[in-house]
C-alpha cells in the first residue's frame, strides 16, 4: 500500500464539500473528515518516497512539490458527482523539498531546493514565476517563509529577517531589515 507522507493535513473545501487534504508518499488526496471516505487522488511520486511539502490551497486547486517534481497546482472539481483532478500548471522555479509555501496577497511564497535555495513568487492562477531571490540564500539551512499579517517574514542567513510588503509584483517593494547581528 501507499506509506504516509510528511506534510500536515489541511482543511478545505472543493465543490462546497469540506474535506481534509493531504500527500501520502505517492500521492494528493482528499478525504471525508466525518467518514474518512477516500473523495479523489492524484498521482504524485516522489523520487526517494519523501513527500514532506504541506499543500498549499487556492481557490479550487492544490499545489505542491517534491523533491524531483516542480511546483504544481493540480485543480480538484466535482462532475456528475464524480471527483476529477487535474494538472492545472507546473513550474520548476518553485521545486520545493521539505519546506512549504505561503499564500501572501496575490502570490504563492516558497523556498526552492534549486540555486542552493532560492525563494520564489508565483503566481497561483497561471504558474508563472513573479520573482526569485539571489541563489544561495540559505546554505544548508532551509527555513521557509511565513505570513505575519501585512509582511512576509523569511529567514535566508542566520540574523537575517527579510521583510516583503504585500504588492502584486514583489520586486518592486523590497525592504530588508536586520533582526539580529551575526557580527
Amino acid at each position: 500500500g501507499d506509506g504516509p507522507g510528511y506534510g500536515s493535513p489541511l482543511m478545505a473545501e472543493f465543490g462546497g464539500i469540506r474535506q481534509l487534504v493531504t500527500n501520502t508518499q505517492g500521492k494528493l488526496i482528499g478525504i471525508d473528515p466525518a467518514t474518512g471516505t477516500l473523495l479523489w487522488e492524484h498521482p504524485f511520486e516522489s523520487s526517494n518516497f519523501t513527500n514532506s511539502m504541506t499543500p498549499t490551497v487556492v481557490g479550487q486547486t492544490v499545489m505542491l512539490s517534491n523533491n524531483n517534481k516542480p511546483a504544481t497546482a493540480i485543480s480538484i472539481t466535482r462532475q456528475n458527482n464524480k471527483w476529477m483532478t487535474a494538472t492545472a500548471w507546473e513550474n520548476p522555479d518553485g521545486q520545493s523539498r521539505m519546506t512549504n509555501t505561503v499564500v501572501f496577497g496575490d502570490a504563492i511564497f516558497g523556498l526552492s531546493t534549486r540555486n542552493m535555495g532560492q525563494y520564489y513568487a508565483l503566481d497561483p492562477k497561471t504558474g508563472k514565476t513573479l520573482w526569485r531571490s539571489e541563489p544561495g540564500q540559505v546554505g544548508k539551512r532551509r527555513p521557509g517563509p511565513a505570513e505575519h499579517g501585512t509582511q512576509l517574514l523569511a529567514k535566508p542567513r542566520i540574523g537575517i529577517g527579510v521583510q516583503r510588503e504585500q504588492h502584486p509584483r514583489p520586486r518592486e517593494r523590497q525592504r530588508r531589515r536586520l533582526v539580529a547581528g551575526d557580527d
